[in-house]
């Protein structure tokens, strides 16, 4: 068997970005977080990063991605 290099895997890597994940956002936003009575601030960004990371990594869904960025926000810091 051949095995792709570390080249050929990192362009493989960036081509199934770009084609299929560059469009992709998480299910939930900042008004989620908000509306689920969160205060706005700077580890918004960190969560919803978690949260879009969990659908990419984990097919998470909205509710399950809403878990994943309050655990982030209840930490205070980044995932």
């Amino acid at each position: 068997m051949n095995w792709p290099s570390g080249e050929e895997e990192a362009a493989e890597n960036k081509l199934r970005y770009a084609l299929q994940l560059a469009h992709v956002g998480s299910d939930i936003c900042g008004d989620d977080l908000i509306r689920a009575g969160c205060r706005a601030g700077p580890v918004f960004k960190s969560a919803l990063g978690a949260a879009l990371a969990a659908k990419l990594d984990c097919g998470a869904d909205a509710a399950e991605q809403l878990r994943v960025a309050f655990t982030v926000l209840k930490a205070g810091a980044r995932p």
